[in-house]
């Protein structure tokens, strides 16, 4: 018999000024589809797909939806021995494709991708700001960071603090058989903190570690749970939780095993409505329209 295919894992970046998300799916194996979402009237444009690895949590959406920022790696022969565009780089386009209006060639994992501070200030997770000289930004201004220190730190904390999330607790982590990034305590982990008082409820967000034996792509686990406001009841959501947040109209909405859902708390029990699957969606390459390789 045939194996059935994983379902696809998703990750939203969601707009802070405007009723906008983006989607990145992933799956089969390093492809990754980008969905641009309005999450006023969920209503889906489903767009490019890229074979390469994106890494989520150093991508960001500009508060007014025009834009997004991607680090992205592709390694194989031709990109190792690329000394132009190297085998990693950080792009800014158009949701809901990922054909690069501005580029800057990276050439490792370490730090990249970048912020939006406002929808025309980006602050580059580089320790320079030397884009590729086809691809140069126009009508931004680009501040490189100088102290980014690897991976999705620092620049994914203050991703979470800008769209309202608040720091509760910070974990302590250390190497075991299974993991390389493992808490000391379950007590002593990560915890971030997010109210929608529209929602009656608040969201927490717990990072768990980064699992060496997960499926590939899927390294680091977060654990995401509800606190019932009136009636302090806390629901604790499956691992297969891939993403969780308020929406811009203080909806709950989650990403779990390839589908989108909206939750409401009915009687202590979450209630869960689908709004989309996306595993059907096959890796179908296609260039970008005109206008989103144009400024």
């Amino acid at each position: 018999m045939t194996k059935p295919l994983p379902p696809a894992r998703l990750f939203v970046l969601l707009a802070r000024e405007a009723p906008v998300g983006v989607i990145l799916r992933h799956g089969p194996t390093d492809w990754v589809q980008m969905i641009k979402w309005h999450t006023d009237t969920d209503k889906f444009e489903e767009g490019q797909w890229l074979h390469a690895k994106v890494f989520d949590r150093r991508c960001d959406l500009s508060p007014d939806g025009q834009f997004v920022i991607c680090f992205v790696a592709r390694i194989n022969r031709r990109t190792l021995a690329d000394k132009e565009f190297t085998y990693s780089w950080t792009t800014l386009s158009r949701p809901p494709y990922f054909t690069a209006l501005a580029l800057w060639p990276k050439g490792d994992s370490y730090n990249g991708g970048g912020l939006f501070e406002t929808s025309n200030i980006i602050w580059l997770n580089h320790h320079n700001n030397v884009p590729h000289p086809n691809f140069q930004p126009q009508n931004f201004t680009i501040i490189p960071r100088k102290f980014g220190h690897g991976e999705d730190e620092p620049i994914y904390d203050k991703n979470l603090e800008w769209n309202g999330w608040t720091l509760q607790r910070e974990g302590e982590y250390k190497a075991n058989e299974s993991s390389v990034n493992a808490p000391t305590d379950p007590q002593k982990t990560t915890l971030w903190d997010k109210k929608s008082s529209k929602a009656g409820m608040r969201l927490s967000m717990e990072y768990l570690g980064y699992f060496v034996n997960t499926r590939p792509g899927t390294p680091s686990r977060f654990g995401y749970h509800i606190h019932d406001i009136p009636n302090y009841h806390i629901i604790h959501l499956p691992l297969e939780v891939s993403w969780a947040d308020f929406d811009q109209q203080g909806r709950l909405v989650l990403a779990k095993e390839g589908k989108l859902f909206s939750g409401t708390l009915e009687n202590d029990e979450l209630q869960l409505t689908e709004l989309a699957d996306f595993n059907p969606n096959k890796p179908k390459p296609q260039p970008a329209p005109d206008w989103a390789q144009k400024w």
